[in-house]
């Protein structure tokens, strides 16, 4: 398959896949994971407009937006049409014309200003480069979605648009980098014994090489969103570190300023309301105590934004953070600030070191804020409590707290109880709890439901509820609410 019958091919996957996207409701789950996949594939195409201009972040952000609300229904634009063009057709269209109108602007201003986030025109370095002396690998299968997906990933091995594969080497031998290995692994298919005498390195520092630092990179490439990081964003990333009185320390504020600045990009593109603001990551105080790049996402709790460089294979989780978090957000920052790449995503932490290779796709983190919970609706007959009669899955509330959580004496109140009455109410109440697990939804951490009924006057009965942490847990997740709803709803 020659490269123009390959590049027609991939143009109709995207036409395919925009249909398959608008096919779902606007806001829904299903939607915002087809956006996801479609800004990601635009991506790695490598035909996205790109030019060294200090606004291009800035107006690409903008582009993403436009081609989210218009790529279906047409919202604030013509919407896009697949029979007509590609996808990366249609927003380089847009791209190109919103960059034209920023050059006009911009060249109006008569102070020139220097962009201090560009990045160098050309590499310095006398280095051999091994890759270019590599011989053509030999012609792959035809047909077969793994054929076509080992060219994709072939292709980006060999033009590395971003370098790091050319950038991750083993440490004292810089002609043996990730794009070397891989290529000859995946292309040529040569043994690592052969490696290993050809480089003159043990084969245990070239194994070891490869699963920590080059498969990361093969997994980051096939499952991270890139996203550009603004101006704007990037002033006050500067503006939060300068306010440090370490390098350290402001380096930090700085890279978890920018990861929370591209996790809030990407929950706006998806219509998912967050506040900067509201978030401990925002606030200077918090900068001078505190490692912590939270993000506040509206009526459901904080996403921890955890930045690390480029080429690296574990993220740094401070324990700090490891509470009151909804999931953690991994964002790789490019070297020049400009772009942030989202790695993954999971729910729950217990290291510091988190290895890449663990994380889950961006978009899961839909689920954990979009997908409605999966409650069961069987109705309980509490009267046959009375009677020793319990449906299933309600148990002894001894069986299901720990002992250190039953001290002190676990008790309900009311209004109308008095410390007096308590006892006889509850030796002649039944009480019993069920565990409710949710899932992400509650970070991960199911809960104990507690009922207790006890007979009042008029054939009445009382109906008292309590929800209690649950294993070695000694707090409830946060944003917790108990509602309880009437027939009326």
């Amino acid at each position: 398959m020659n490269d123009q019958s390959a590049m027609s091919e991939f143009h109709e996957q995207l036409r395919q896949l925009a249909r398959e996207t608008c096919q779902h409701p606007p806001g829904s789950l299903e939607r915002n994971k087809g956006l996801t996949r479609l800004i990601r594939e635009i991506q790695r195409s490598g035909k996205l407009w790109r030019e060294n201009t200090p606004y291009y972040e800035d107006v690409l952000q903008e582009t993403f937006i436009y081609f989210i609300e218009n790529i279906c229904e047409g919202t604030t634009g013509k919407p896009y049409d697949p029979d007509q063009a590609s996808p990366i057709t249609f927003i380089n269209f847009f791209l190109k014309k919103r960059l034209l109108d920023r050059y006009r602007d911009f060249t109006k201003k008569k102070n020139k200003e220097v962009d201090p986030y560009s990045p160098p025109d050309s590499e310095t370095g006398e280095e051999t480069d091994l890759f270019e002396n590599l011989p053509a690998p030999p012609d792959p299968p035809q047909g077969g979605e793994q054929a076509k997906k080992l060219e994709k990933i072939k292709h980006w091995v060999k033009t590395d648009p971003d370098g790091n594969l050319r950038r991750t080497c083993i440490q004292g031998y810089l002609g043996i980098t990730c794009q070397v290995l891989i290529w000859r692994r995946m292309s040529l298919e040569t043994r690592w014994k052969d490696l290993a005498e050809e480089f003159d390195v043990p084969l245990s520092t070239l194994s070891c090489f490869y699963q920590r630092k080059c498969i990361p990179c093969l997994r980051i490439e096939e499952l991270s969103l890139p996203l550009p990081i603004t101006q704007a964003e990037r002033r006050v990333a500067q503006q939060f570190s300068q306010q440090q009185s370490t390098p350290q320390k402001a380096e930090q504020v700085q890279l978890n300023t920018l990861a929370v600045c591209v996790v809030h990009s990407y929950l706006q593109m998806m219509g998912i309301a967050s506040d900067r603001t509201a978030s401990d990551s925002w606030n200077p105080v918090m900068h001078l105590c505190t490692d912590v790049a939270d993000l506040e996402v509206s009526d459901v709790g904080r996403l921890e934004c955890r930045p690390i460089k480029q080429g690296e294979s574990t993220c740094y989780i401070p324990p700090e953070v490891w509470e009151e978090r909804m999931g953690y957000v991994v964002v790789e920052i490019e070297e020049s600030q400009r772009e942030g790449k989202i790695l993954g995503f999971t729910p729950t932490v217990a290291v510091e070191a988190l290895p890449i290779a663990q994380l889950q796709p961006p978009e899961d983190v839909l689920d954990l804020l979009m997908e409605p919970a999966n409650v069961s609706d069987t109705t309980v007959n509490l009267r046959q409590w009375f009677h020793d009669v319990f449906e299933a899955g309600w148990q002894t509330v001894e069986s299901l707290l720990a002992p250190e959580q039953l001290t002190p004496a676990f008790r309900f109140r009311t209004p109308e109880q008095t410390s007096e009455s308590e006892p006889e109410q509850s030796e002649a109440g039944v009480r019993r709890g069920k565990l409710i697990d949710l899932g992400m939804q509650l970070s991960g951490r199911p809960v104990a439901l507690i009922v207790e009924i006890t007979p009042a006057a008029n054939q009445k009965t009382n109906v008292l509820l309590q929800l209690h942490p649950t294993g070695s847990q000694t707090y409830l997740p946060p944003n917790l609410k108990l509602v309880v709803l009437d027939e009326s709803g």
